[in-house]
């Protein structure tokens, strides 16, 4: 059976599992695999929080820090050539198109040719709603 890698990756102020729950439910968790059985759904987690932060990272570090993570963990010939689904909300989004851009111009068109669409269109709010 093949995996599909899902990876969501979280806002601004938001967090690597709590952006994607509502009270104990984790919809990544629990409704999730349900409909996607093949995949493996994992999170992408950064320091995003800007209130009260003396953080000196930015977009281009953790954009970095993703593609680095998305190079080094799938080696295999085989892992290369499986798509690659992204789930992000807001600036999880443009962290993944920072990485995207990234790899690009790093000439690793592996990770490239593994992401077919960017599609975004739903809100954290409508997310809520179906829990």
């Amino acid at each position: 059976m093949i995996t599909i890698p899902i990876i969501a990756i979280h806002g601004l102020n938001g967090h690597a599992f709590n952006t994607w729950a509502s009270g104990e439910v984790m919809w990544l968790r629990d409704f999730l695999p349900g409909h996607f059985p093949q995949a493996r759904i994992m999170t992408y987690g950064y320091d995003s929080n800007v209130r009260h932060s003396n953080g000196v990272s930015g977009i281009s570090d953790f954009a970095k820090k993703l593609l680095t993570l998305l190079v080094d963990h799938w080696r295999g010939k085989e892992e290369k050539e499986r798509p690659i689904i992204f789930i992000c909300h807001s600036l999880g989004g443009i962290v993944v198109k920072a990485a995207l851009n990234m790899a690009r111009e790093e000439e690793r068109t592996h990770i490239i040719n593994r992401v077919s669409n960017i599609s975004s269109n739903t809100s954290r709010r409508e997310c809520n709603r179906g829990l």
